[in-house]
């Protein structure tokens, strides 16, 4: 393989594995920013029910009270991620393996 050829395959091997770890760890993010979010804009977030917060004439609180209850998809996004990770790995180490093995 020639030399561009590799750095281009360890390059998609590092994209692969961040774009892994963001689609993981995003619910967490966007549930632990919409407090941040809302206390920048002077409103409430509740889980007993939405609260209004008025921006602009737009009421935002719908969609902050989303955000905020989007870490239950870290149910599903964990375990997906976990396999993902699994499979990257073993396919990172197999093209490691190929790789010290035709530089020897």
């Amino acid at each position: 393989m020639g030399r561009s050829v590799k750095k281009r395959v360890i390059v998609a091997f590092a994209v692969t594995g961040g774009l892994i770890l963001v689609v993981t760890l995003l619910p967490v993010v966007i549930t632990l920013a919409s407090p941040v979010v809302a206390g920048a804009l002077g409103c409430r977030i509740s889980l007993e029910s939405i609260q209004p917060c008025w921006v602009g004439g737009l009421d935002y609180g719908t969609f902050l009270t989303g955000m905020f209850v989007s870490g239950v998809y870290i149910f599903f996004t964990l375990p997906a991620g976990v396999v993902m990770a699994l499979i990257w790995f073993i396919a990172l180490s197999i093209y490691l393996l190929a790789y010290f093995k035709d530089a020897n």
